[in-house]
């Protein structure tokens, strides 16, 4: 904040409070002391770098704008505003938007337009109000494909965004077709989803099926161990009664061929 710069004023009475076009680089601390007062809060057009972590004081606040700044980075604070329905962060410097912004779930407007983004966070889905959504002329490559669940969303505008490919650049400035490319990808990889779990169950179940075959192979070879010891370590006055009921098994099964010809020669 400028030394010469006038006192902080007190909000009106609607809670709006004007700071704009104050060349401050930093707020002065006086503002944070009006957490409950606060509705709006309008600080564009100053050389202001970052939005304190002291924001996240400001639980009455419904309106944020910050537009026509130095703002490298949003801090994970701004997550705490569940009243703030409009955030104007347009010409800007920032690179990173924290996912705690998904948890502004009654925001109905927010202007990123004209910074350094090359992503958003995939909690933006969350943001179940959300109405308008601008991204214009930044560094995008991707865009969340959950935005095309979002049923509230009316204006999404990724013009002038070079480096995003998965969407046509003659597309990129128009709702629909944003919103058709990401639903698109959406269901893609919802069926991806599906066919990854299937293939981890069908692996699963692969890995039983031979851990069986394993236990099996293994309880073989057990008892083909207890057969050998038994009988090597049996009677011998029972191995020579096995021996003989097995020759006589054997003396049975050498006579039923001749049974069976001579049956065949009676009859003849």
């Amino acid at each position: 904040m400028e030394e010469d710069d006038d006192l902080v004023p007190e909000p009106d009475s609607k809670g709006a409070l004007n700071l704009s076009n104050r060349a401050w680089i930093n707020l002065d601390p006086f503002v944070w002391t009006l957490s409950l007062k606060l509705i709006k809060l309008d600080l564009s057009y100053n050389h202001i770098t970052e939005i304190p972590y002291q924001i996240g004081e400001m639980i009455m606040l419904r309106e944020l704008i910050g537009s026509f700044n130095k703002i490298t980075t949003i801090p994970k604070e701004i997550g705490r505003l569940k009243r703030l329905k409009k955030l104007y962060l347009n010409s800007n410097k920032i690179k990173r938007v924290p996912d705690e912004l998904g948890q502004l779930e009654n925001l109905e407007e927010l202007m990123l337009n004209e910074n350094s983004l090359e992503e958003l966070p995939s909690s933006v889905e969350k943001m179940i109000n959300l109405k308008i959504l601008k991204l214009c002329n930044n560094r995008l490559r991707t865009v969340p494909y959950a935005l095309a669940d979002l049923l509230t969303l009316e204006v999404l505008d990724c013009a002038n965004n070079p480096n995003l490919d998965i969407v046509p650049a003659a597309w990129r400035g128009d709702t629909e077709s944003v919103l058709f490319v990401c639903r698109v990808h959406n269901e893609y990889a919802a069926q991806m989803g599906e066919l990854y779990k299937v293939n981890k169950e069908l692996a699963k179940h692969s890995q039983l099926m031979e851990q069986e075959s394993i236990t099996l192979k293994e309880r073989s070879a057990e008892l083909l161990a207890e057969i050998d010891d038994l009988n090597l370590h049996m009677p011998l006055k029972i191995k020579k009664q096995l021996d003989l009921k097995k020759k006589e098994m054997d003396d049975i099964d050498l006579d039923e061929p001749k049974k069976s010809l001579l049956s065949e020669c009676t009859v003849s």
